[in-house]
């Protein structure tokens, strides 16, 4: 689990590197693509494998090149550059497609659209389950998820197991309430350490060590 966390960690920050090979002209067009223009972007998904297969990464992150080009590759296999569908898409790249088009709703306005609450872009990811994306992915209890925490001097990588999604006011994020499962007994107890120190009103979520 650790070396596909570790792919598809990688993999999310290089997957739209293919941009540069598509004209800023075609890129940044304020208004409708044509379709031939809609083709050339399309083309980036191709241009990221190439250009990361150009660099030597480790035997634990090879599959990285392949796995960031398949961001646009959608369930029912309309999407591209493979048209891939179904089982045929790995787990990893059926999640970054998710958190792709999440981004895209959401992160800032763009020239023709302003950017969406969160509900908007989850109505919208919820209406093309079992199309475009895999089912079971949206807020999954029970699935796992890798945490970086950086408190203070406490700096810890972890696999945790979703446990609570509870929704915030619209437009200000949700909280996600998760359990450890391979805290180091050394890191357990720093952390530990911390959440004592912290003040009643500070403490707004509960921990359970595994």
């Amino acid at each position: 689990m650790r070396k596909a966390l570790d792919e598809m960690d990688i993999a999310s920050w290089l997957h739209d590197i293919g941009k540069i090979g598509v004209r800023d002209n075609v890129l940044l067009k304020p208004g409708r693509l044509t379709p031939e223009e809609y083709k050339k972007v399309q083309e980036h998904a191709s241009y990221t494998r190439e250009i990361l297969e150009q660099i030597h990464f480790s035997r634990a992150l090879k599959n990285v090149p392949q796995l960031a080009s398949l961001h646009h590759e959608r369930m029912d296999g309309k999407g591209y550059p493979y048209g891939l569908a179904g089982e045929s898409l790995p787990l990893s790249a059926k999640i970054l497609a998710i958190a792709d088009v999440y981004d895209a709703l959401t992160a800032y306005d763009r020239p023709y659209k302003k950017a969406m609450t969160m509900d908007q872009a989850l109505s919208i990811l919820k209406a093309d389950k079992g199309k475009q994306f895999e089912t079971g992915f949206f807020f999954p209890i029970d699935n796992f998820v890798s945490l970086k925490i950086i408190i203070k001097s406490i700096n810890l990588s972890m696999i945790s197991r979703v446990v609570l999604i509870q929704h915030k006011p619209v437009g200000t994020g949700y909280i996600m309430g998760v359990e450890f499962i391979d805290v180091k007994m050394v890191e357990r107890k720093r952390l530990l350490t911390y959440i004592h120190s912290l003040t009643p009103m500070e403490k707004q979520t509960l921990i359970r060590f595994y």
